[in-house]
């Protein structure tokens, strides 16, 4: 059986392939093709995070791929037509260009 992931070893691998600090990356990944890792994906994305720093840009695909989230009666006399879960660590504090 082959040895778990972990942060530490995707940030490693990561910096030996040649991603730094302050670098732009584009990433579309299945998490299933790493193999298991500790902390799932919400460790590769901090193994990203961690190795850009502040100073770099993460890219990720924004298209739905996990089923939509139920929306409550007030959600939709709002208007609100669809709902996905959201890693609150994932939006920055920084301006955001699209």
């Amino acid at each position: 059986m082959q040895k778990p992931l972990t942060q530490k070893d995707i940030e490693d691998d990561l910096k030996r392939i040649g991603l730094e600090r302050g670098a732009a990356v584009e990433t579309h990944s299945s998490l299933r093709s790493l193999g298991f890792v500790e902390g799932g994906a919400p460790a590769v994305i901090r193994a990203l995070t961690n190795v850009v720093g502040e100073e770099g840009a993460i890219v990720m695909s924004a298209y739905r791929v996990t089923p939509l989230l139920p929306l409550t009666e007030k959600e939709k006399r709002k208007g609100i037509i669809a709902k996905v879960r959201r890693d609150p660590t994932t939006i920055s504090k920084r301006r955001l260009v699209c």
